[in-house]
């Protein structure tokens, strides 16, 4: 009859947790199949949002680049402004110029052609450079852009250089007598350079940065530097153009072009330049699969993880059960006991403390030892108090517990009771340091109660 019962039972715990497998099972597919649906409906966003960020990204690269030239005109536009004042002769600025374009290749990049500009009048450059006849300063746009900028810095249209053919671009700003101009040309290798590489690292079909009227400062193909973008082009990139103005404060926009769709990111670099990235849909999209995949196996992991937590955290639960128990039991001739976190400076109430002692320590603000010497300082006789504190103090238990179950110490308190104070180590660190104790005080005797 007990044998039969037995089996009854093994019967019902094997029913239940194939039951239980099979809930388990079902939940676990409807999770895969759920996080499919979901992962297919988001992961286009995600990849967008992750194409942005890069496009981000690669926008303070380049707005660290032209920040670097503007400081540099600007730091130079000071001394002028004071030389000029002073009266300086058109030698003595010719000098600056010249010697500070040696300064400024050193200091900032040497793709600086030099400081020139025109000062009362006279053309000035610091790179040597003498123009041809006919060449008037106040007709250049360097010197057109930096009176219509009014003292701020301005960015002139890059241009290809004739004799260098790379992208060049002029920063400049009017000085204060509001006739002079200190320009500085830069080469935008740079910049071009920043966009190569990110279009390399990343899955756009290409990448532009274009200045406030659509000229192309620097591109994925180094060929369209130079060329002027409009939105009415018959082109990926007027289509492109099209969907950055259109965007209003977003920062994507998905266009058609010869039948496809194409996901655009873009980001306002300054100066009204305007950096964007373009992809197909499909292009974005080509790695679905393999990241469900992954996601589904990343769930599984998950899921396999959370059950191992779970049956550890029973477990845990379970042996910490059972040194309550133990503690309860012995904490009935404790009058407190607490479990102080070395490492961190907090602690615990174990077990039921006497009310004055909780009392106590709850009127006190803060960490294990500030509270232990408060409590002590207000519980012992002044006798003992010495003593005590030697005794209390967390900063020695390590070594003074080092090989040992419990030290102990005897003092008399306030009411003229014995009472024993009592450190057991709980936990050791791998390095031989105490990180949690046992804090426990016995009354030995009765104390008095009267006055």
């Amino acid at each position: 009859m007990e044998n039969t019962r037995e089996k009854s039972a093994e019967k019902f715990r094997k029913s239940r947790l194939i039951i239980g497998l099979i809930v388990t099972g079902l939940i676990l597919f409807g999770l895969f199949v759920g996080s499919g649906i979901l992962f297919q409906n988001t992961f286009r966003q995600n990849a967008i949002a992750l194409q942005s960020n890069e496009i981000q990204g690669t926008s303070v690269e380049i707005r660290l680049f032209l920040s670097e030239t503007m400081d540099a005109v600007k730091l130079e536009s000071y001394e002028l402004n004071d030389m000029l004042k002073n009266g300086a002769s058109n030698e003595e600025l010719l000098e600056y110029l010249s010697k500070h374009t040696v300064l400024v290749n050193q200091a900032y990049s040497s793709d600086y052609t030099g400081l020139y500009g025109l000062f009362k009048g006279t053309y000035l450059d610091g790179a040597g450079w003498v123009p041809e006849d006919g060449y008037v300063a106040q007709e250049r746009p360097w010197y057109q852009a930096a009176l219509k900028a009014q003292g701020e810095m301005a960015l002139v249209t890059p241009y290809i250089d004739s004799q260098t053919h790379r992208a060049t671009m002029s920063v400049c700003r009017m000085l204060y007598d509001k006739k002079s101009v200190l320009s500085l040309d830069i080469s935008l290798d740079g910049v071009q350079e920043i966009i190569s590489r990110d279009f390399k690292e990343n899955r756009w079909d290409g990448v532009m940065l274009l200045d406030e009227t659509g000229v192309v400062v620097a591109h994925s193909d180094p060929g369209e530097v130079g060329n002027s973008y409009k939105e009415s082009d018959d082109t990926i990139y007027g289509a492109v153009l099209r969907g950055i103005r259109g965007a209003g404060d977003r920062d994507t926009a998905s266009v058609r072009f010869d039948g496809r769709t194409y996901d655009c990111v873009f980001s306002d670099v300054g100066h009204g330049w305007m950096l964007a990235a373009y992809a197909q849909e499909k292009q974005l999209m080509g790695t679905f699969g393999k990241m469900l995949l992954v996601t589904m196996l990343i769930i599984l992991i998950g899921y396999v993880m959370i059950i191992l937590i779970l049956v550890q955290i029973y477990r845990r639960r379970g042996e910490m059960e059972v040194v309550n128990r133990q503690l309860r039991a012995v904490a009935g001739i404790y009058a407190s006991m607490y479990l102080f976190d070395l490492d961190n400076d907090t602690y615990a109430e174990v077990a039921g403390c006497a009310g004055e002692v909780r009392a106590l320590v709850e009127s006190i603000s803060g960490g294990a030892q500030k509270t232990l010497r408060m409590v002590m300082d207000t519980m012992t006789d002044e006798r003992f108090k010495t003593s005590i504190y030697a005794f209390t103090n967390l900063s020695t238990l390590s070594d003074r517990l080092k090989g040992k179950k419990t030290i102990t110490r005897e003092f008399i308190d306030t009411k003229n009771g014995r009472c024993c104070g009592r450190f057991v180590p709980v936990e050791w660190a791998e390095d031989g340091h105490l990180k949690t104790v046992l804090w426990m005080v016995e009354f030995l005797e009765n104390r008095r109660t009267g006055g």
